[in-house]
């Protein structure tokens, strides 16, 4: 099946991708403004900020490791989905103050890789 043929390169790519929030840890207020066009106000915002990105971006490191990992492939896939799935539900939750178009190209693209880590995990287990 092409899903399960192709993982390795797709769990590089949107692990490469999700590690770009390391941004986040080294300039926290240029990584809100480019992914959610907001300012990032006080030293406890901040704080949290590089928290977020520093654990979004070990999230796509392991992704990576997954993809050359076999053994550790699987529930790699799943620490990502529950990230990304819990990601796009707070935007969509949280309303138009997130919707904006930056923040949306993220949702599009995270729900992307949702579908195909479904469908490799679905392919590989059902």
């Amino acid at each position: 099946m092409w899903i399960t043929a192709n993982i390795d390169w797709i769990m590089y790519v949107s692990g490469a991708l999700t590690m770009t929030m390391l941004q986040a840890v080294i300039a926290p207020c240029a990584a809100m403004r480019s992914t959610f066009g907001l300012e990032v106000q006080g030293p406890l915002a901040i704080m949290i900020v590089r928290n977020w990105g520093l654990l979004v971006a070990l999230s796509g490191a392991l992704v990576i490791y997954g993809g050359y990992d076999a053994a550790v492939r699987s529930p790699a896939l799943v620490v990502a989905l529950i990230g990304k799935i819990a990601f796009i539900g707070l935007i969509l939750a949280h309303g138009p103050l997130f919707r904006r178009h930056q923040t949306m190209t993220v949702v599009a693209f995270d729900s992307v890789f949702i579908l195909l880590y479904v469908w490799y995990l679905a392919a590989r287990y059902i």
